[in-house]
């Protein structure tokens, strides 16, 4: 076999000894200097591990945002690590990657997040009431932020669409998870699709019920938009619902019917039996949540 022949090349003492002025005098480097008690043997000995970073930390100048991140990894660069007279690159966030990753920290609060992805890091602060809300815009937002503060029963917040109904709730989910609690956010066909496909797993439907009945707060969206069936009536939402009343659970609510209209869409047929079992759902959200009427533009428009 032949050898491999590897070209050694002679140490080159002028470079390196300009290159270690220019570290020496380098921002980032007296930086380091002062803040982690770098001394000149270690610049010196680990020259290009810090000419590498601070390679690495240049493409960062001007930046303006993860969009427009020059890093082969967007929002990670590299940095100095020093564990004594060990000098090594490590890799760190960079603060705009640091701000993104403290917006998305809340949603490990949340067991089922179907919240729309334009309000996803929205809070309740960033609504903004003004002369373009509605009276009862306005009112229903001093009922969330007056739930904020003393806790009590949810709301049935119900309109026409695009009205605001799911972005107010959404931002007050938010709002509950960047404070600790354990949400469920639910668009309720959503939810019962998912529920109907695990019929035939007790273990995933138990998973999904428990998902919505157990979290400390919990919010369904869009409920009477749902296809109905007897199953969807009595085994998903009335035991969900009678569960989170039994336990006092806070649930809100939006939709785009009224409960009397909501009654009606429970009732399968025009039997008796199948407006009792109506009546049932109806007095958990009434047990649960005080309706609301907001009456808006739709802001889906224009």
């Amino acid at each position: 076999m032949k050898e491999i022949n590897v070209q050694s090349f002679p140490f080159d003492e002028a470079l390196h000894q300009r290159n270690h002025d220019m570290l020496m005098k380098h921002p980032i480097v007296l930086e380091w200097i002062k803040e982690l008690s770098l001394d000149e043997s270690l610049i010196r000995r680990h020259q290009s591990k810090l000419l590498t970073i601070i390679e690495s930390l240049q493409l960062c100048n001007g930046c303006q945002g993860l969009s427009v991140c020059q890093q082969p990894k967007v929002g990670y660069r590299q940095t100095i690590l020093l564990d004594g007279k060990v000098l090594d690159i490590a890799i760190e966030a960079c603060p705009f990657m640091k701000s993104f990753l403290l917006s998305q920290a809340h949603h490990k609060h949340f067991r089922i997040n179907h919240i729309p992805s334009f309000a996803q890091n929205m809070d309740l602060s960033d609504l903004v009431m003004d002369e373009k809300q509605s009276s009862s815009t306005i009112q229903a937002f001093m009922k969330l932020k007056e739930w904020l503060k003393h806790g009590g029963k949810g709301l049935y917040l119900y309109g026409a669409p695009g009205v605001g109904k799911t972005t107010m709730l959404a931002t007050l989910a938010n709002t509950c998870a960047k404070a600790g609690k354990k949400v469920s956010f639910v668009h309720v066909p959503t939810w019962i699709s998912s529920a109907k496909l695990s019929f035939d797993d007790p273990e995933q439907l138990k998973t999904i019920l428990n998902d919505v009945a157990l979290v400390d707060v919990l919010f369904m969206d869009d409920i009477g938009a749902e296809s109905v069936s007897a199953f969807v009536r009595d085994e998903l939402l009335l035991v969900t619902l009678n569960q989170r009343l039994e336990q006092k659970k806070p649930t809100f609510f939006t939709s785009n019917i009224d409960l009397d209209a909501l009654k009606e869409h429970y009732a399968l047929s025009r039997h008796d039996a199948s407006y009792v079992k109506a009546d049932r759902i109806i007095e958990r959200i009434l047990g649960l949540a005080n309706p609301f009427l907001i009456k808006d533009v739709n802001k889906r428009k224009g």
